[in-house]
């Protein structure tokens, strides 16, 4: 009997032990469902941090944006740098630099405007940004398709998450039919914007191959770079190139190294100087009633010189510097004809202007480009035998003329009917 209470009495406190460690699990368990670890509460994105967003980031874009006005205004070179010139100034720069006067005119400016004056870049820069704007404004519309769907869930109890998780998808039951919105919304918006880019890229393409075919002379321009020493002078250059393309070079212009204008910067700011003298004198003239001298060849500050006639002594120096100055033009002119830079070893470039075509049909003016650049590369390789075989170190064949094929092949390909 003693053995049998013994072991009912082991029996009970290991049935205690069990059923207390169990309670334990449990309280454990139903504790680690209720709690929510550090990272977790890390990635909930609640309205405060929301608010915190947009002041921070609006702040900036406000305080940036009044920068950009009162700087526009104060600065405006820095904005339009071809208002520097007559010649280089663009007619659709604003001329009022009032606060915001700039958005309405960007607004009310065409493609067709753009291009003209500002070029392929900007007006595909500026379209770019009107695709951004598009696409913008589908987010806002599936926004606006999608908030009243995740809204009005049910998932999550009423009161214990933040009012920002009932606009999100944690707000829908799992398996809901309601799920299906946000995939319907993802195939619009992703086919929406494939649309705007396929749109855009025809409009590239059209725009792309009217801007390249204009009949402007920098559009037939090209630029050479590593001209051969033998071939360093226009009418060498010229005659080089004619050979090559027969009636298609129209003219040549090589650039001069800036070593070699310094004499005539110099001569062109005496110029200057003599003719803003002149034009004093002559003023001081016209105002006072009495005619302006000066001194020259003073030996010590204000003492001695020569006084002479002020008007007299800058119009015969201006003379002289104008005939100074015509002269090193035409020095760098002949220069340029003469083969100056055959000694050197410095890179030269060239400018070529191609002739415009002149043929009317396209049938015809295809067939005769395609028969010309295939006499041309004939003509190439011919021209490259005979000259290394006389002896000649730089060959003709040179790829910046294998280029100039393909863009005279282009020119005509795409020239536009008269």
């Amino acid at each position: 009997m003693s053995d049998l209470f013994g072991y009912l009495a082991a029996n009970e406190t290991f049935t205690n032990e069990t059923l207390t460690n169990e309670t334990y699990t449990n309280e454990t368990a139903i504790d680690n469902s209720t709690a929510t670890t550090p990272a977790a509460e890390n990635q909930e994105v609640t309205s405060a941090a929301l608010g915190i967003t947009v002041t921070i980031y609006g702040t900036l874009m406000i305080i940036g944006w009044l920068y950009f006005e009162l700087f526009r205004e104060r600065h405006r070179l820095a904005y339009s740098t071809r208002d520097r010139s007559e010649e280089t100034r663009n007619p659709l720069c604003q001329k009022k630099w009032s606060f915001l006067h700039w958005i309405r005119p960007v607004q009310t400016l065409s493609d067709d405007e753009i291009l003209e004056y500002c070029g392929l870049d900007i007006l595909m820069f500026m379209r770019f940004q009107r695709v951004g704007i598009k696409v913008a404004l589908v987010g806002v519309i599936s926004a606006i398709f999608l908030l009243p769907i995740y809204a009005t869930g049910g998932a999550l109890q009423p009161g214990k998450r933040d009012e920002l998780e009932y606009l999100t998808m944690g707000n829908v039951p799992a398996g809901s039919p309601r799920l299906y919105s946000s995939v319907v919304a993802a195939y619009w918006m992703t086919f929406t914007v494939l649309y705007f880019v396929w749109k855009e890229y025809k409009v590239f393409v059209e725009r792309k191959h009217a801007y390249m075919t204009k009949a402007d002379v920098q559009q037939y321009s090209i630029l050479l770079e590593h001209i051969p020493k033998e071939f360093r002078g226009e009418e060498l250059l010229k005659r080089q190139l004619e050979r090559l393309f027969p009636d298609q070079v129209s003219h040549t212009s090589l650039a001069i190294k800036r070593s070699k204008l310094k004499e005539l910067k110099k001569k062109i700011a005496l110029q200057e100087n003599a003719r803003r003298n002149l034009e004093h004198a002559l003023v001081y003239k016209s105002k006072m009633g009495v005619q302006p001298t000066h001194k020259i060849n003073k030996k010590r500050m204000f003492f001695g010189g020569e006084p002479v006639d002020s008007i007299e002594y800058y119009e015969k120096e201006l003379v002289d510097l104008n005939n100074q100055v015509e002269e090193e033009i035409q020095k760098l002119m002949v220069m340029q004809e003469q083969n100056p830079f055959a000694e050197s070893s410095d890179e030269v470039e060239a400018t070529l202007t191609l002739a415009e075509p002149q043929d009317k049909d396209d049938t015809q003016r295809t067939e005769r480009a395609e028969t010309e650049y295939s006499n041309s590369r004939i003509k190439m390789k011919k021209m490259e035998y005979t000259m290394n075989q006389s002896g000649v170190v730089a060959p003709c064949y040179h790829p910046s003329l294998h280029f100039l094929l393909h863009l005279r092949l282009h020119c005509q390909l795409h020239k536009p009917k008269r």
